[in-house]
């Protein structure tokens, strides 16, 4: 059997309420976060306490927004974060404050050792090697004699999503 959302004509995306409300969300706060919708999309209660929409209903129709093109989901470590389609993201948005103190220390520190940057962030090295994967487009990796260097690169300030 078909997921129900293969039945959903592009035209019929925002017809739904629950979509409707998500697109316009998404566009008026870029870069919410999916905790976050789940309080906006929330039943409110008569005691004025708010209710979160069910974080399986709420991928569902995030879900088909993307499909169609409508929004975008980034990750930020673990955190979801969304936008519309096309928004120019700061690329410092994107990252954690791991990321930020390790560049940092890049850019004070140039042509550390990947072992060295890791005891200069006090972080092991497994750590250290998933953080530099994760800050790829940040980084630029020289080999010199047998030794491989690391060095911060100057990229622009925005990523269009």
């Amino acid at each position: 059997m078909a997921p129900p959302h293969v039945y959903i004509e592009e035209k019929n995306v925002r017809d739904h309420n629950r979509r409707g409300r998500l697109v316009a969300l998404i566009r008026s706060d870029p870069g919410v976060n999916f905790s976050g919708l789940r309080e906006y999309m929330g039943e409110r209660g008569t005691d004025g306490s708010v209710k979160p929409l069910p974080q399986g209903s709420l991928t569902y129709h995030l879900d088909i927004l993307e499909e169609f093109g409508l929004v975008k989901s980034v990750y930020r470590g673990r955190e979801r974060l969304l936008y519309p389609t096309g928004f120019k993201v700061p690329r410092n948005h994107l990252r954690t404050e791991e990321d930020n103190r390790i560049l940092d220390i890049l850019r004070g520190v140039p042509e550390v050792t990947q072992s060295r940057l890791a005891e200069l962030a006090e972080v092991a090295q497994s750590t250290m090697s998933y953080r530099l994967r994760r800050l790829a487009d940040y980084i630029k990796v020289e080999r010199v004699g047998k030794e491989n260097r690391l060095f911060a690169k100057d990229v622009e300030d925005d990523k269009v999503i």
